[in-house]
């Protein structure tokens, strides 16, 4: 016979919590009138659940044992159960309940909660999608749900359920994705490359080294990446006379080997339309130099045309010490740093490697054509990257590579490389 209960029904301990999907589900004390519902909910739990729960409960349990389980007197025994709406009848979900133990200081707890996600681990299984489950509370879930090897996943707050997935979305579709080729490049000069980097090396013991901007143009050159002609001026004089060669506009910048960043310095001068505004340019950045006492570092100037149009672009290798070579593509010029819109790949790159360079920095649009300006020659700014990757693959030395700015201009018309530092070790 179950225990009298000496105490009226709590109706101050209903409340309805809202969900997060909109559903609503009703917390109340338990009454002796669920007995029915409770077998129900009861029924509906895995074997090992009752016996978490039960321990040595009987396989189909009695009405009186249901009777009992529902009888509380709201004070040495209580219990709360979750209601939820389905198709106009309350089922119960959930039961919480407690035992006063003796020193009337503590109590005995138990929870129960309809396993459903364990009965709908094998309908996802044979859809092949993906279930993770999440129980937000101070410790989650201690168990497991699942058996046979086949678990699912539990996390204790949403956001991390949501960034589990998500991941997991991006792996399905990098494994989905296709591989691409590595191409074959022609136009390469492979042993005149190794034969440059070998002499480098051997005039400094310099570790890491720069080379010098006549190294680094012929050693693009053999790999058919277009520079603008780059001469070499130690004077005024002689800087006037090789931009008279080239052709007007000119742009006049230091050579050294120990200073990298020129523009910092006040070392490029562009839009030079005249001999003396040449030897004016040499003067300016010797003067420069001169205010921040590193005029020994200056060793001449060099020349080139000056282009103008096109799409500044930063195109480089940089080396992971856990992957190896990267090369990176991005928004070029002076402000690479400060919009530091870049996008990294693993070197080698395939074809569709470098395609999905391109595509992937927030600048992308400007590739395009944007606001009226033409389309940029994406075809040849794919073939920059291959032929880099190349590179990267055949001189090993190359510790760091930056080629900031490539001019990349209109659809048909190719791509200049304008400046480029290259590190080896």
């Amino acid at each position: 016979m179950p225990p009298e209960i000496n105490t009226a029904y709590p109706s101050q301990y209903e409340t309805e919590v809202l969900l997060r999907d909109g559903s609503r589900i009703l917390l109340r004390p338990i009454r002796v009138e669920d007995t029915e519902r409770w077998l129900a909910f009861v029924r509906r739990l895995s074997r090992r659940t009752k016996y978490l729960r039960f321990h040595h409960m009987p396989e189909e349990m009695s009405r009186d044992d249901a009777v009992r389980f529902c009888t509380v007197d709201y004070v040495n025994t209580f219990a709360f159960v979750a209601e939820v709406l389905k198709e106009q009848r309350r089922d119960i979900v959930a039961i919480g309940r407690y035992y006063r133990l003796p020193n009337k200081h503590s109590a005995e707890v138990a929870f129960t909660m309809e396993d459903a996600i364990r009965r709908v681990i094998p309908v996802f299984q044979r859809h092949q999608k993906p279930l993770l489950a999440c129980f937000m509370g101070q410790r989650g879930v201690q168990g497991k749900l699942g058996s046979g090897g086949n678990f699912v996943p539990c996390y204790l707050f949403p956001e991390d359920t949501i960034s589990a997935l998500a991941k997991a979305v991006s792996y399905g579709e990098l494994a989905r994705k296709p591989k691409g080729t590595i191409a074959k490049i022609g136009g390469i000069n492979r042993r005149r490359a190794r034969k440059i980097v070998n002499m480098a090396m051997t005039r400094s013991t310099q570790r890491p080294l720069w080379l010098s901007a006549q190294e680094i143009s012929e050693l693009l050159n053999c790999y058919g990446i277009r520079t603008v002609e780059t001469l070499v001026a130690q004077t005024a004089v002689e800087a006037a006379a090789l931009a008279s060669g080239i052709g007007f506009p000119v742009v006049v910048k230091l050579n050294s080997s120990t200073i990298v960043h020129k523009t910092d310095v006040g070392g490029v001068i562009l839009d030079l339309d005249s001999e003396n505004e040449v030897k004016q340019a040499f003067a300016d950045i010797k003067a420069r130099l001169t205010e921040i006492s590193r005029e020994h570092e200056m060793e001449g100037v060099t020349v080139q045309r000056m282009v103008k149009g096109g799409v500044e672009a930063i195109v480089g290798v940089t080396q992971d010490p856990s992957f190896g070579p990267l090369i990176m593509f991005g928004l070029g010029g002076i402000y690479a740093e400060l919009l530091n819109d870049v996008a990294l790949r693993l070197h080698p790159l395939t074809d569709l490697d470098a395609r999905e360079l391109m595509s992937s920095i927030k600048m992308a649009k400007l590739l395009e054509g944007f606001r009226g300006s033409p389309p940029s020659d994406r075809r040849a700014l794919e073939d920059l990257l291959l032929r880099l990757s190349a590179l990267v693959e055949d001189m090993p030395e190359i510790a760091e590579l930056d080629l900031n700015p490539v001019k990349v201009m209109p659809q048909g018309e190719g791509y200049w490389v304008v400046d480029a530092r290259i590190m080896v070790r």
